[in-house]
């Protein structure tokens, strides 16, 4: 009788529990995947070209095998110096899920420019029956200077 009275908020703490610690694990994939990618543009090892935007989604991808990649959002954009980053500033259109993103949202820069590569996803919380709220949107975000190519 005592275990029916606790039974459901300690499910829904271990369910609680099981769903933050996926979603921290995704954002950890993220973070790592954007970062080889963001060394395979500064480095230029795709035959010393930067990659295209539909290669550096693919490879994100390919780095977070849990997301649904057609809600990922990439934005590549290039500063000539250091002090113009602004890592708060982003593109809106570059992740509105209802718009194609626009050709602006991918920039790899010259040489020696210093970029800012971002990349966000939707995650959701609850179990396919029912959502709990709007989820949580996972960022990433890479900052670097490019090489001399």
């Amino acid at each position: 009788m005592e275990f029916a009275f606790i039974a459901l908020p300690f499910f829904a703490l271990l369910f609680a529990i099981v769903q933050v610690s996926l979603m921290l694990l995704v954002n950890s994939a993220l973070d790592t995947a954007l970062t080889d990618v963001a060394r395979s543009i500064w480095a230029r090892e795709t035959q010393n070209a930067a990659p295209s935007f539909a290669q550096v989604k693919t490879a994100v991808c390919a780095g977070v095998p849990m997301l649904n990649c057609d809600e990922l959002r990439i934005e590549v954009s290039a500063n000539a110096d250091a002090a113009d980053v602004n890592p708060a500033a982003y593109d809106a259109k570059c992740f509105d899920p209802d718009l194609e993103p626009p050709a602006t949202c991918y920039d790899p820069g010259a040489a020696r420019d210093v970029l800012v590569l971002r990349a966000a996803y939707k995650w959701p919380f609850g179990i396919g029956i029912t959502d709990f709220g709007s989820g949580s949107m996972l960022v990433s975000t890479a900052v670097f200077k490019n090489e001399i190519f």
